[in-house]
């Protein structure tokens, strides 16, 4: 029962989409209208062409051009080109970890 001046949260779920990859929304970067990822593969940066879908709170579902498990570029990905050799200083595994 709700009475006047009294409030809610709530949560609508819309649709559920299961194992679907997802990405944090700032490390799409967007060059000549298309949407790309920067992947580590052997120390060197690759760019991936991605097609995006959902946009949730901070993340977005890339519909096409990458795989579970790929290893993204989350911090001086506005800075390299493909080809450039990476230092890998941390890997995150928990998606919420680039948050913090």
């Amino acid at each position: 029962l709700i009475l006047p001046g009294m409030f809610f949260r709530a949560q609508i779920i819309k649709r559920t989409i299961k194992d679907t990859v997802a990405v944090p929304l700032f490390t799409v970067i967007k060059r000549q209208d298309r949407q790309y990822v920067y992947i580590e593969e052997n120390g060197v940066a690759r760019q991936l062409p991605v097609e995006l879908g959902i946009i949730e709170d901070w993340r977005v579902q890339v519909t096409e051009g990458l795989s579970h498990g790929s290893r993204i570029v989350v911090e001086g990905h506005r800075d390299i080109d493909q080809g450039h050799k990476l230092n890998v200083v941390r890997v995150i595994n928990d998606p919420l970890e680039v948050l913090l």
